[in-house]
């Protein structure tokens, strides 16, 4: 082979080898930056509603999360049959209990179920609208689900509902 040849070889693989990293970085970089609002928004949600919902505390509304608790740890220490649940099956009041077996606060427990519930909805809710409309009305529904004083007040309380509609 000649020494040409070697060097037109060289050049070739360089060239692929720049367009290909240029192809990544484009890529990879639109990515983030698209993702970056909708990240941004959802953290901001979190950040937020955490502060004020281990801050405040509204004792009238906390009724069937305590109650649904109790029920599961009934169930998972022994007395299966004596539950009776007449609004919900037990898986929910057994996966509270669980939660509650690592932090060891009934109220903490359901305001970190309530909090994480609500910031589910608000980052999924991006994806969703963002599968059917676009990017920039996605971000615009994004706020308007991160905004609804509906969600916003049951993910500050330790109430049941929130999960389900997660």
């Amino acid at each position: 082979m000649n020494h040409n040849t070697i060097d037109m070889h060289k050049s070739f693989i360089n060239i692929v080898y720049k367009i290909n990293m240029n192809f990544q970085n484009t890529v990879f970089g639109n990515k983030i930056t698209s993702q970056k609002y909708p990240l941004l928004i959802t953290l901001s949600f979190f950040i937020i509603i955490s502060c004020i919902a281990f801050s405040q505390n509204n004792f009238l509304k906390d009724g069937d999360f305590i109650l649904f608790t109790l029920k599961g740890e009934q169930i998972l220490f022994g007395d299966r049959e004596g539950v009776k649940l007449m609004t919900a099956p037990a898986i929910g009041p057994v996966i509270y209990a669980i939660v509650n077996l690592l932090v060891d606060d009934i109220f903490i427990t359901g305001k970190i179920v309530a909090l994480l519930s609500g910031t589910g909805i608000v980052f999924f809710s991006y994806y969703i609208i963002r599968n059917i409309f676009g990017h920039k009305i996605a971000i615009v529904g994004q706020l308007l689900v991160a905004f609804t004083p509906k969600i916003d007040v049951l993910s500050l309380q330790t109430v049941n509902e929130l999960p389900a509609i997660f």
